[in-house]
């Protein structure tokens, strides 16, 4: 997996920026395992978005999403994974 872009709160909303370090932008080795659930997972949110005429196969797509193929709200991710860690 390549980290390019982080996304931030902005004034207007979520929005994309730069990592704030060199070091930031990397490389993440991924274990098979993973790299399987992500792929079922692309297939699966690619169908599930085509059927709202969102056509989602491009190199931009993310791959978490809200309903509307936006990004998550950065304090529901920040909320959900508190409730994981706990």
């Amino acid at each position: 997996m390549t980290v390019r872009r982080v996304l931030a709160q902005g004034e207007r909303g979520t929005i994309f920026q730069d990592p704030k370090t060199k070091a930031s932008k990397r490389m993440i080795s991924l274990d098979d395992i993973t790299m399987k659930t992500l792929i079922l997972w692309r297939t699966q949110q690619m169908r599930h978005l085509l059927s709202f005429g969102i056509k989602a196969n491009g190199p931009e797509q993310l791959i978490f999403t809200n309903q509307d193929n936006d990004p998550l709200n950065l304090y529901y991710v920040s909320a959900a994974l508190q409730r994981i860690v706990k």
